[in-house]
Protein backbone atom coordinates (compact mmCIF):
# COMPACT_ATOMS: atom_id res chain seq x y z
CA UNK A 1 0.00 0.00 0.00
CA UNK A 2 2.78 2.14 0.87
CA UNK A 3 4.12 2.02 -2.90
CA UNK A 4 0.61 2.92 -4.38
CA UNK A 5 0.07 5.89 -2.25
CA UNK A 6 3.98 7.38 -3.40
CA UNK A 7 3.19 6.42 -6.60
CA UNK A 8 0.36 8.38 -6.73
CA UNK A 9 1.94 11.70 -5.13
CA UNK A 10 5.19 11.46 -6.94
CA UNK A 11 4.23 10.09 -10.19
CA UNK A 12 6.44 12.76 -11.93
CA UNK A 13 9.32 11.88 -10.02
CA UNK A 14 9.29 8.08 -10.53
CA UNK A 15 9.07 6.44 -14.54
CA UNK A 16 7.38 3.31 -13.02
CA UNK A 17 6.01 1.15 -9.66
CA UNK A 18 6.37 -2.30 -8.97
CA UNK A 19 3.48 -3.73 -6.53
CA UNK A 20 4.34 -6.91 -5.18
CA UNK A 21 1.45 -8.49 -3.60
CA UNK A 22 -0.27 -5.29 -2.49
CA UNK A 23 -2.39 -5.30 0.62
CA UNK A 24 -4.84 -3.83 -0.90
CA UNK A 25 -7.52 -3.93 2.26
CA UNK A 26 -11.48 -2.98 1.56
CA UNK A 27 -12.41 -0.68 4.31
CA UNK A 28 -14.78 -3.84 6.32
CA UNK A 29 -11.32 -6.09 5.56
CA UNK A 30 -9.37 -3.18 7.16
CA UNK A 31 -11.58 -2.64 10.14
CA UNK A 32 -11.74 -6.52 10.77
CA UNK A 33 -8.03 -6.69 11.02
CA UNK A 34 -7.66 -3.91 13.24
CA UNK A 35 -10.00 -5.49 15.50
CA UNK A 36 -8.18 -8.69 15.49
CA UNK A 37 -5.61 -10.04 17.85
CA UNK A 38 -2.77 -9.78 15.20
CA UNK A 39 -0.82 -7.13 17.67
CA UNK A 40 -1.39 -9.00 20.23
CA UNK A 41 0.26 -11.80 18.85
CA UNK A 42 2.66 -10.18 17.39
CA UNK A 43 3.36 -9.25 21.65
CA UNK A 44 3.48 -12.68 22.38
CA UNK A 45 5.99 -13.60 19.51
CA UNK A 46 8.15 -10.59 21.05
CA UNK A 47 8.59 -12.16 24.32
CA UNK A 48 9.52 -15.58 23.07
CA UNK A 49 13.36 -16.54 22.68
CA UNK A 50 14.40 -16.58 18.65
CA UNK A 51 14.79 -20.78 19.05
CA UNK A 52 11.21 -20.94 19.85
CA UNK A 53 9.84 -18.58 17.03
CA UNK A 54 11.94 -20.59 14.86
CA UNK A 55 10.25 -23.88 15.79
CA UNK A 56 7.35 -22.43 15.25
CA UNK A 57 7.61 -20.85 11.99
CA UNK A 58 9.41 -24.52 10.86
CA UNK A 59 6.43 -26.15 11.69
CA UNK A 60 3.96 -23.45 10.04
CA UNK A 61 5.93 -23.18 7.29
CA UNK A 62 7.79 -26.78 6.07
CA UNK A 63 7.41 -25.96 2.26
CA UNK A 64 10.33 -23.09 3.04
CA UNK A 65 13.77 -23.26 3.31
CA UNK A 66 16.04 -23.00 6.87
CA UNK A 67 17.48 -19.68 5.21
CA UNK A 68 13.89 -18.14 4.28
CA UNK A 69 12.42 -19.55 7.77
CA UNK A 70 15.84 -17.55 9.64
CA UNK A 71 15.22 -14.41 7.51
CA UNK A 72 11.27 -14.08 8.48
CA UNK A 73 12.13 -15.24 12.04
CA UNK A 74 14.67 -12.11 12.47
CA UNK A 75 12.30 -9.99 11.11
CA UNK A 76 9.25 -10.23 13.00
CA UNK A 77 11.37 -10.23 16.18
CA UNK A 78 12.70 -7.36 14.94
CA UNK A 79 9.59 -5.68 14.50
CA UNK A 80 8.49 -3.39 17.15
CA UNK A 81 4.50 -3.35 17.92
CA UNK A 82 4.23 0.16 17.01
CA UNK A 83 4.44 -0.81 13.32
CA UNK A 84 0.81 -2.30 13.98
CA UNK A 85 -0.74 1.29 14.21
CA UNK A 86 -0.85 0.98 10.43
CA UNK A 87 -3.29 -0.94 10.62
CA UNK A 88 -5.33 1.99 12.01
CA UNK A 89 -8.42 2.69 9.96
CA UNK A 90 -8.80 3.90 7.23
CA UNK A 91 -5.87 3.74 4.88
CA UNK A 92 -5.98 5.02 1.88
CA UNK A 93 -9.08 3.34 -0.61
CA UNK A 94 -6.87 2.03 -2.97
CA UNK A 95 -9.28 1.67 -6.37
CA UNK A 96 -9.04 5.38 -6.29
CA UNK A 97 -4.70 6.04 -5.72
CA UNK A 98 -4.42 3.31 -8.44
CA UNK A 99 -6.41 5.62 -10.80
CA UNK A 100 -4.41 8.42 -10.35
CA UNK A 101 -0.90 6.73 -10.95
CA UNK A 102 0.21 8.19 -14.63
CA UNK A 103 3.50 6.23 -14.92
CA UNK A 104 4.02 1.82 -15.37
CA UNK A 105 2.64 -0.41 -13.02
CA UNK A 106 3.82 -3.84 -12.87
CA UNK A 107 1.56 -5.93 -10.26
CA UNK A 108 2.53 -9.10 -9.76
CA UNK A 109 0.21 -11.62 -7.93
CA UNK A 110 0.10 -14.73 -6.63
CA UNK A 111 -2.46 -17.66 -6.38
CA UNK A 112 -3.09 -17.03 -2.83
CA UNK A 113 -2.19 -13.45 -2.31
CA UNK A 114 -4.80 -10.76 -1.04
CA UNK A 115 -5.06 -9.46 -4.72
CA UNK A 116 -6.80 -11.87 -6.90
CA UNK A 117 -6.88 -12.78 -10.44
CA UNK A 118 -10.56 -10.83 -11.01
CA UNK A 119 -9.65 -7.75 -8.61
CA UNK A 120 -6.29 -7.17 -10.79
CA UNK A 121 -8.66 -7.08 -13.83
CA UNK A 122 -10.67 -4.80 -12.08
CA UNK A 123 -7.57 -2.42 -11.17
CA UNK A 124 -6.57 -2.30 -15.02
CA UNK A 125 -9.99 -1.81 -15.76
CA UNK A 126 -9.04 1.43 -13.64
CA UNK A 127 -5.58 2.41 -14.56
CA UNK A 128 -4.61 1.27 -18.14
CA UNK A 129 -0.88 1.93 -17.09
CA UNK A 130 -1.13 -1.52 -15.36
CA UNK A 131 0.17 -4.84 -16.22
CA UNK A 132 -0.32 -8.02 -14.28
CA UNK A 133 1.69 -10.70 -13.99
CA UNK A 134 0.54 -13.97 -11.91
CA UNK A 135 3.18 -16.31 -10.52
CA UNK A 136 1.26 -19.37 -10.89
CA UNK A 137 2.88 -21.63 -7.49
CA UNK A 138 3.43 -19.09 -5.25
CA UNK A 139 1.37 -18.59 -2.55
CA UNK A 140 0.98 -15.04 -0.69
CA UNK A 141 4.34 -13.31 -0.08
CA UNK A 142 5.52 -13.44 -3.87
CA UNK A 143 9.56 -12.74 -3.05
CA UNK A 144 9.42 -15.43 -0.18
CA UNK A 145 7.43 -17.44 -2.23
CA UNK A 146 8.91 -17.15 -5.63
CA UNK A 147 11.76 -15.24 -4.77
CA UNK A 148 13.73 -16.59 -8.55
CA UNK A 149 10.47 -16.14 -10.37
CA UNK A 150 9.65 -12.02 -8.71
CA UNK A 151 13.29 -10.88 -9.54
CA UNK A 152 13.23 -12.16 -12.86
CA UNK A 153 9.78 -10.82 -13.81
CA UNK A 154 10.75 -7.26 -12.52
CA UNK A 155 14.08 -7.03 -13.90
CA UNK A 156 12.65 -8.26 -17.36
CA UNK A 157 9.90 -5.64 -16.90
CA UNK A 158 12.02 -2.89 -15.82
CA UNK A 159 14.30 -3.41 -19.40
CA UNK A 160 11.29 -3.62 -21.49
CA UNK A 161 10.54 -0.37 -20.69
CA UNK A 162 13.76 0.78 -20.62
CA UNK A 163 14.65 1.98 -17.37
CA UNK A 164 17.31 0.49 -14.75
CA UNK A 165 15.81 -0.65 -11.32
CA UNK A 166 17.69 1.76 -9.58
CA UNK A 167 15.24 4.40 -10.76
CA UNK A 168 12.00 2.26 -10.11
Amino acid sequence: MTATVVASLAAKDICGAILVDPTFLSPQRQREVFESDVAEQHRGLLSQDKCDVLAQLRSRHAHRSPEIVELIASARRKTQISAFDVLTPPNPEYHQLISTIDVPILLVIGGAGVVSLDEARELQSRNSHIQVELIHDAGGYRMRSAPIATSCLESTNALAHNYPLTDL
